[in-house]
């Protein structure tokens, strides 16, 4: 085995990810966080959902109640 071109599995991630990331514009960049987010917190039930929002941004929470 040639060792000079040898990498670890985190390594060849890393690369990927840097070079896949090198090519989104910011706007692309944008709609990957906000897919990834509407993705993740699609996946809460509505009080787990307000819990998440209490914990990171608790003023777009205060005094509401919950219209479903």
């Amino acid at each position: 085995m040639n060792k000079t071109n040898t990498k670890t599995r985190e390594q060849i991630q890393e690369s990927y990810i840097q070079w896949d990331l090198n090519q989104m514009s910011n706007d692309d960049l944008k709609q990957f966080f906000i897919d990834t987010q509407n993705r993740e917190l699609n996946d809460l039930d509505d009080d787990e959902l307000v819990i998440e929002v209490k914990q990171y941004a608790p003023q777009l929470v205060e005094n509401i109640t919950l219209s479903i």
